[in-house]
């Protein structure tokens, strides 16, 4: 149902497609959070809400889909910090984090993510040092985390 004027809320209940492979209901008007029971869904392969309006912390239940590769929240209203648990998802190729109002630290666990090869996360409150941890990443091909309120300097490590 990607890019089409849908309107409310991701109904609660679309956790009980417990064998859903591709999530993407991108480019939408949607509103409201995300339902932690969309982590139920743990087949889940392809996570994208991007280009919404959704509110609301990122339930850290989605991080229990193991094969997920891609996971998309871009330009939202998401709030809070980036879960630890993203540690977890060991076939994460790209996390789309960008243009939405995240804050605190970027989580050491990001770099036991070693099949990402691309990670957006600028236009956020993101604020703290880039933790050396990110140079484990060896197939990061894009990082962008522009506009938010890092200090520091880069780790030699990237």
């Amino acid at each position: 149902v990607f890019n089409n004027a849908l309107t409310g809320f991701i109904p609660s209940e679309l956790g009980l497609c417990t064998n859903m492979e591709q999530f993407s209901v991108s480019f939408n008007g949607l509103t409201g959070s995300i339902p932690s029971e969309l982590g139920l869904c743990t087949n889940l392969q392809l996570f994208h809400l991007q280009s919404n309006h959704l509110k609301g912390s990122i339930p850290t239940e989605i991080f229990l889909a193991q094969d997920l590769g891609s996971f998309s929240v871009v330009v939202n209203q998401i709030t809070g910090s980036i879960p630890t648990e993203v540690g977890m998802l060991s076939q994460l190729t790209w996390l789309g984090l960008l243009s939405n109002e995240l804050r605190g630290f970027l989580p050491t666990e990001l770099g036991e993510l070693t099949q990402l090869t691309q990670l957006v996360a600028d236009y956020n409150t993101l604020s703290g040092s880039i933790p050396t941890e990110m140079g484990l990443l060896t197939e990061l091909t894009w990082l962008d985390l522009s506009n938010n309120k890092f200090h520091g300097s880069i780790p030699t490590e990237l």
